[in-house]
């Protein structure tokens, strides 16, 4: 049976080994923490390419996320969106997912560049239920590319929404096999097993 790895940030508690949860019915708390600018609470570290911006504009990263971080909000949950505007209606949404990492034994080469930092929080692993649940795998690289050419860019032109849309349309498509640069999003009842 297909098993997944999870992380929980610190402060969310892990369920019971055993227990069989459900996600789906409300926002997950990954977005409502990105809707209440998850960036600046400490939790997850600056990406790459905004250390770079600050370099650039001779500014410090403090004083970098302190006058874009609102802006840059603001923006994501545009570019979420729009993501979600195209999302196949038989796809689970990404608002209200839960978002996995196939169970690999170098799961953690794709949990670091997002951020995800096992000692700040809980690892489980889960198992979906057969037949209860929406499974789809996705490519990281269209979500990073949103990122970047946005933090280059700073323009939410019309130009750049198509773009978005056709980075959404690869993500949608998503990818059949493990393999690096991929997350899983998952809507339905799973079971918490050990690691």
């Amino acid at each position: 049976m297909t098993t997944y790895l999870h992380y929980l940030p610190r402060g969310v508690a892990a369920p019971e080994l055993g227990s069989i949860q459900s996600i789906g019915g409300e926002d997950n708390y990954l977005w409502v923490r990105k809707q209440a600018d998850w960036r600046t609470s400490g939790a997850y570290p600056p990406r790459q390419v905004d250390r770079d911006a600050a370099r650039k504009l001779g500014c410090s990263l403090a004083e970098y996320l302190e006058n874009t971080v609102p802006w840059r909000q603001e923006c994501d949950l545009k570019i979420e969106g729009i993501f979600e505007s195209k999302r196949p209606k038989k796809l689970p949404s990404r608002q209200r997912c839960m978002y996995l990492w196939d169970d690999r034994p170098d799961w953690k080469l794709d949990a670091a560049p997002m951020g995800f930092y096992v000692a700040e929080g809980t690892l489980i692993r889960v198992r979906p239920i057969p037949g209860e649940n929406e499974v789809h795998r996705a490519p990281l690289h269209a979500l990073d590319k949103t990122n970047n050419d946005f933090s280059k860019e700073r323009k939410f032109d019309k130009r750049f929404k198509r773009k978005i849309g056709a980075l959404a349309e690869i993500y949608w498509k998503g990818v059949d096999k493990p393999r690096r640069g991929t997350e899983v999003l998952l809507v339905g009842n799973y079971e918490v097993v050990p690691l």
